[in-house]
């Protein structure tokens, strides 16, 4: 429900017939563009919580290296290493690079933040 919510579908799923339990596409209820792409918002967001749990599970205890574009996935590491063009620019803890002024860390958490998709 919290990633619905986040995603602002739930208000819309609720007045479905059957509420999370509709049928939805060709053989249940029509839903807009728009409608679509809030729920698609929301699957992905439990997906990556679940993808990220299971990489916690997985990486205790162990030297893990992650390559992500999206910067949730990386927050929690022990060590962010930061690559521009091929070339490592910045590394620490996301505490540490998200206070750098005019980092590329932080620039890129600014950007994903406020929604736009530059990748």
């Amino acid at each position: 429900f919290e990633a619905a919510k986040s995603a602002m579908a739930h208000d819309f799923i609720q007045l479905f017939p059957d509420g999370y339990q509709t049928v939805v596409g060709e053989r249940g209820v029509t839903v807009s563009g728009g409608q679509r792409q809030r729920i698609a918002i929301a699957l992905d967001a439990e997906s990556e919580k679940q993808v990220q749990l299971a990489i916690n599970n997985v990486a205790k205890g162990r030297t893990t290296l992650i390559i992500a574009h999206r910067l949730s996935t990386i927050r929690n590491a022990d060590i962010i290493g930061v690559m521009l063009h091929g070339k490592l620019v910045e590394m620490g803890t996301h505490a540490e690079l998200i206070t750098k002024k005019n980092g590329v860390y932080a620039e890129l958490m600014r950007i994903q933040q406020s929604g736009i998709d530059i990748l």
